[in-house]
C-alpha cells in the first residue's frame, strides 16, 4: 500500500504557453516521461475511487476521508485529497483480465507528463533530487491529456514518504512554485482528481474514447 497527498487542477484545451513558461520557472530536475495511455475504469458518481489498466499492472486508488479546500495564495484555491494505492501486475492488459467487464465501462487516457521532484529534509526551501535521497518528497506535475480527441492539462502536486508529514511537504512545495512568474489562477471549481474529471466528461467524449480502447 502507498499513502499520498495530492491536488490537482483540470482545465479544457491546449496548454498555453504561460503555463509552459511557469513550469520551466523551476529548478532544474524536469523529467519527461514517455507518452503513455492508461486505461481508466468510469464509475458515474464517483469521485473517490480511481481503477485503472496501466502498462500491464493494474492500480486502485481510494480517497481517504474529505477533500480540504486550501488556499495557497490570492488566486490559488484547491482541494488536498489524501489517497491510498494499491498495484497489481497482470498477465493480459485488456478488459476479460478484469472479469469479462465490458470495453464500453473503460476510458483511454494519453498522458504526456512532466514531473519535479522535490525534497523536503533538512532544508529550508524545497528542492529538486530523487525520490530515494529523502523521507518525504514531493512533485510538481504538468500534463497535457487526451481523452477520446478532447483536449485537457492538468497540474498537480503529489507528496509521497513519510505520512506524518506529507501535508507539510505539500505545502512547502505549493509556497514554492506558486509563487513563480505566470503562476495561472487556479480555482476550486477546477480542482478534482482523475476520477472526478473522467466524471465531469460528455457522453460524446465517452464515445470516442471507447473507439480509442479498441484501436
Amino acid at each position: 500500500m502507498y499513502r499520498t497527498t495530492e491536488v490537482r487542477w483540470f482545465h479544457p484545451g491546449v496548454l498555453p504557453p504561460s503555463i509552459e513558461r511557469w513550469f520551466e520557472r523551476g529548478e532544474e530536475g524536469v523529467e519527461l516521461e514517455p507518452p503513455r495511455v492508461d486505461h481508466y475504469l468510469r464509475l458515474r458518481g464517483s469521485d473517490a475511487l480511481n481503477i485503472k489498466l496501466r502498462e500491464g499492472r493494474l492500480e486502485i486508488k481510494r480517497r481517504t476521508g474529505e477533500r480540504t479546500e486550501t488556499r495557497f495564495s490570492e488566486d490559488v484555491v484547491g482541494g488536498v485529497e489524501h489517497w491510498q494505492k494499491w498495484g497489481f501486475d497482470l498477465a493480459e492488459t485488456n478488459t476479460q483480465a478484469m472479469g469479462g467487464a465490458s470495453s464500453s465501462t473503460w476510458i483511454a487516457v494519453r498522458k504526456e507528463r512532466s514531473i519535479r521532484t522535490y525534497g523536503i529534509d533538512d532544508r529550508p526551501v524545497p528542492a529538486p533530487t530523487e525520490p530515494v535521497d529523502v523521507t518525504v518528497a514531493c512533485e510538481w506535475e504538468l500534463t497535457r491529456v487526451d481523452v477520446g480527441g478532447q483536449i485537457w492539462w492538468t497540474t498537480a502536486l503529489e507528496a509521497f514518504g513519510d505520512q506524518t508529514r506529507q501535508r507539510v511537504a505539500l505545502l512547502s512545495v505549493a509556497k514554492l512554485v506558486f509563487g513563480l512568474q505566470d503562476r495561472p489562477p487556479l480555482r476550486i471549481e477546477d480542482s478534482r482528481g482523475y476520477p472526478g474529471w473522467l466524471d465531469t466528461l460528455s457522453d460524446g467524449g465517452h464515445e470516442e474514447a471507447r473507439s480509442l480502447w479498441r484501436s
